[in-house]
């Protein structure tokens, strides 16, 4: 492993704030600020190592990325991405990766091109280090139900409207009771300036956000 520095941003969306992590150049995470395993990205470690100059151009073309994505337009290709995980964990990744927008796939269907089981699957896609731009949420049960996203079924069901093809009459997949996916859109800031102590997790280190852009030290 080789130092190098870590830089993250937030960003305001209607479905909340939405942190972002680069590190060599690419970007290493990307989360909501209350979803399951936020910050987890194995093999990031505190470090000393200086800040590689490309990783500010990385974090401004991911927040042109999710601006597009949110307005409903086809983003295209996502900035440089590193995904650190085991290699059934980055198997599970690059399917992700292959679903065209506007389309979905099951856990079933992954678990039987790798050979596994989709409770495996299951793990490896909550998992995601980068989320939107690694689609996990276009991961659907057998049964075409919201089962499991590591952002909320509500944020998985108005990311899936979202993305969903003009004129196309698909049934809307099915969540548990909730608040309702349009609750999110509803909320925007609000929801995103409540989680402004949220911090991220390493193994050696609790790093707390507490401005727009920021700088910690790691190693990859």
């Amino acid at each position: 492993m080789t130092d190098a520095a870590f830089s993250e941003r937030r960003f305001p969306s209607p479905l909340g704030e939405i942190t972002a992590a680069a590190a060599g150049g690419a970007l290493v995470g990307l989360w909501f600020a209350d979803q399951a395993h936020f910050g987890e990205t194995p093999g990031l470690k505190p470090g000393s190592g200086p800040a590689d100059p490309g990783d500010e151009a990385v974090l401004e073309a991911a927040r042109v990325w999710l601006e597009r994505c949110f307005r409903g337009e086809d983003p295209g290709e996502p900035p440089p991405l590193r995904l650190a995980g085991t290699p059934f964990q980055r198997a599970v990744w690059a399917l992700l990766r292959e679903i065209p927008r506007g389309e979905t796939r099951s856990y079933a269907q992954f678990a039987k091109r790798l050979g596994s089981s989709p409770r495996a699957v299951g793990g490896a896609v909550a998992r995601n280090p980068i989320s939107l731009m690694v689609p996990c949420h276009r991961v659907l049960g057998a049964d075409g139900s919201l089962t499991g996203y590591a952002g909320g079924q509500d944020r998985k069901a108005a990311l899936l409207a979202l993305e969903r093809r003009p004129g196309t009459q698909e049934a809307a997949p099915r969540a548990r009771k909730g608040p309702g996916a349009a609750s999110f859109w509803k909320r925007g800031k609000t929801e995103s300036a409540a989680r402004r102590g949220k911090s991220l997790h390493f193994p050696a280190k609790r790093v707390t956000i507490t401005s727009k852009k920021k700088t910690e030290r790691c190693q990859l």
